[in-house]
This record gives structure tokens, C-alpha cells and sequence, in this order.
């Protein structure tokens, strides 16, 4: 880890600071951690930070906030619980595109499945019919023939716990994202399916040890299960709930979104009816048609490409370094990870990367992403 976590959870815990304020912060300061020795008065220098938050940053509220870390990092140790942060190595690549990533991910079980090349979301209505059952496990078996494959879900009743049970079922990893914290299981009733689950699979939230299951905190929670996955597959869904949340943030991450055609007369298949009439979704009737709409049973090109070596003596020493770091990170980086990793300014980068793309040495990805 580049920076110590004790400070970019801390972050968190200074009044005004969310996940986007940390980054930005840590974008142009180089680490959480010189936040918390520079003098206040050299804040004034970032775009966007004014006198009112600078106000809030105090000695005390400091000490509070690293001290109010300690404690939790404490706590995940004693609960089993992981913690990875926006700039860990370990943190997902798929979800590091998206411009709302969290800044802080907790989990329970093989985080590292997260890794996987093929990540499929599936979601659906708490009411799930027993057409939308078996249809969950109808693509999933077939689905698990596929290398490397894992599922998202959310956890709750219905075609979330089928999506959790039937990949469970199939020996494919299935991972929960929870919106509360991992010190507990919502509903209480999926405490032994979650308990399998971190088997091969695990468990995922935002939320720190102690967040109760708020309704808020549920839409938020969606943006996760869209961001982790290469594509969103909704089974069942009414005309308004969770499920579409989770369909329209798929979409706004440039994920692919699929829809299983339902019952014309039954209120929990309108949603999905919907977003195949508005071509909101491709229709999905079997697993193949997901296979084939993402290429997974197709070699990958890039695999077998081998780069063309640059001359770096043409490039300027700042133009030097960025292709170096991303050199270092084929998958891409955020932009604000870059300039981290780089120490490239923030001001300064986004006209260098624009000069760059137009030579064609570096390509623009959804979400202020960067690769080769």
C-alpha cells in the first residue's frame, strides 16, 4: 500500500470529508497522510477547497479522526474483517473506473476473486416467482462452465439469494455486497448462506463494523454491484425498485445491461419487459446469449498483443513518466492515480494525457481511465 491506511481512513472521519474530497486531496497532496502535518494555510491552493472546510481541519479534529481510525482498523482485526483502500493494489480494477468508487472496501472471505476476468451481476425482486428461480439457476449452471467466472448480487430475499445458492451450487464464486456493516448479516435469515459464501466467494460493503441496514444506504450499495461487474443481468423486476437503480448505474459505468423477458400480466416482470422495449437491455433467453455478448468464449486479442517498444527520448520528462506508470499498470488507472503515481500535477495532466491520446500512445477508458 502506498500510503498508510490509518490515514485515508481518517480522512473519512474529518467533518466535510467524503470519498470524493479525499481524493481530490489526495490527488494533490501525494498522500492522506501530509493532510495531517502541513499547515491548514496551504489548502487554500487546491481548486475547490475554500475557507469553510479549511476551518474544519483543526488539530483536534485530527487527532480525533486518526484516533477514531485506530479504533476501527482495531475492530476489523478482532471481526476477521478486511479492509482495502481506493489506492491498494488489491483494490477492484472493474469499480476503480467507475468516477464514484469508494474509498474504503470491507470484506470477509477471498477478496481476490474479485480479480476474476469475468464478472456477471445478477439482480431481481425480493417477490421472485418460480419462473424467475429457476431461470436464475437455469444461467448460472450453465454459466459455470465458463473459466474464471463469478457472480454479484446484493444478498437480499428473493433473486439475489437465488443468484448467491445457485452459484453456491455450481462452484462458482459469489460475491455479497451489503449495505450495512459486515458485523452483521441483513436479513438475519442469510447468515449461514453468507457463511458459504466467504468460502470461494465474499462478502463486500462501504460500510464500516457498527452501520446498521439504513434504506438509504441500499441504492448506494447498487453502484457497487454495477461497478464490480462487467455487465448487470436483471431476472425480475417491478417498475420501480433496486434492481433498475442497479440497471441504470450499469449503464451510466458503460457496462453492458441484460433483461429476461417475463410475464405480460405479472407486475414483477414489467421492469424487465421495459428495458427491452426501450432497448434500455438485450433480451437474455439463455446463457449462451450472455456468453456470446461479451465474448467470453472468445480468445481475448489483447492477450496475444505484444507492444510496441517506445522511444521515450521524444517525450518530455513529465510526458516520460505518466507513460512509464501506466506502462507499469496495463489494466489502466484512474486519473487521480495517476497524478498520484506519477506526481504529475492534477492541473497539469489532463492536457499531457489529451497530447498523448492524439499521438496515440495512451487510449482513454470510461470514467477518467487511462492505459497503453
Amino acid at each position: 500500500m502506498k500510503d498508510s491506511l490509518q490515514y485515508i481512513i481518517a480522512l473519512q472521519y474529518i467533518p466535510g470529508i467524503g470519498s470524493k474530497t479525499a481524493k481530490l486531496l489526495i490527488s494533490y497532496l501525494g498522500s492522506a497522510e501530509k493532510l495531517f502535518f502541513m499547515p491548514r494555510g496551504k489548502l487554500k491552493s487546491i481548486p475547490g477547497i475554500g475557507d469553510a472546510f479549511i476551518k474544519r481541519i483543526t488539530r483536534e479534529a485530527k487527532e480525533k479522526a486518526l484516533k477514531k481510525a485506530d479504533d476501527l482498523i482495531l475492530k476489523c482485526k478482532k471481526l476477521n474483517i478486511g479492509i482495502c483502500s481506493f489506492y491498494d493494489d488489491d483494490y477492484p480494477l472493474r469499480l476503480k473506473e467507475c468516477v464514484d468508487a469508494p474509498l474504503i472496501l470491507y470484506y470477509k472471505g477471498n477478496f481476490p476473486c474479485l480479480k476474476s476476468n469475468k464478472a456477471l451481476a445478477i439482480v431481481g425482486t425480493r417477490n421472485a416467482s418460480p419462473y424467475g428461480l429457476q431461470i436464475t439457476e437455469n444461467i448460472i449452471k450453465d454459466l459455470s462452465g465458463q473459466n474464471e467466472i463469478i457472480t454479484i448480487s446484493g444478498l437480499a430475499k428473493g433473486i439475489d439469494a437465488k443468484a448467491h445458492r445457485a452459484s453456491l451450487s455450481s462452484n462458482v464464486p459469489t460475491v455479497g455486497v451489503l449495505g450495512h456493516g459486515l458485523d452483521m448479516i441483513y436479513p438475519a435469515s442469510h447468515k449461514n448462506l453468507a457463511r458459504e459464501m466467504t468460502e470461494n466467494g465474499c462478502l463486500l460493503s462501504e460500510y464500516p463494523p457498527g452501520t446498521l441496514p439504513d434504506n438509504h444506504n441500499f441504492p448506494m450499495r447498487n453502484r457497487i454491484v454495477a461497478g464490480i461487474a462487467d455487465a448487470v443481468l436483471v431476472v425480475e423486476a417491478a417498475a420501480k425498485g433496486g434492481a433498475l437503480i442497479t440497471a441504470d448505474l450499469a449503464q451510466g459505468y458503460s457496462r453492458d445491461v441484460f433483461a429476461i423477458p417475463g410475464n405480460l400480466t405479472s407486475n414483477y416482470s414489467i421492469g424487465c419487459n421495459e428495458l427491452i422495449r426501450k432497448n434500455t437491455a438485450a433480451i437474455i433467453t439463455k446463457a449462451e446469449d450472455i456468453i456470446e455478448a461479451l465474448n467470453w468464449d472468445l480468445e481475448e486479442m489483447t492477450e496475444k498483443m505484444v507492444p510496441q517498444s517506445l522511444d521515450l527520448s521524444i517525450f518530455d520528462a513529465e510526458e516520460r513518466q505518466l507513460i512509464s506508470v501506466l506502462q507499469d499498470n496495463p489494466n489502466g488507472l484512474h486519473i487521480d492515480e495517476l497524478s498520484w503515481r506519477s506526481q504529475v500535477p492534477l492541473p497539469k495532466i489532463a492536457s499531457i494525457l489529451l497530447s498523448l491520446e492524439l499521438q496515440g500512445i495512451i487510449k482513454a477508458l470510461p470514467g477518467k481511465t487511462f492505459t497503453i
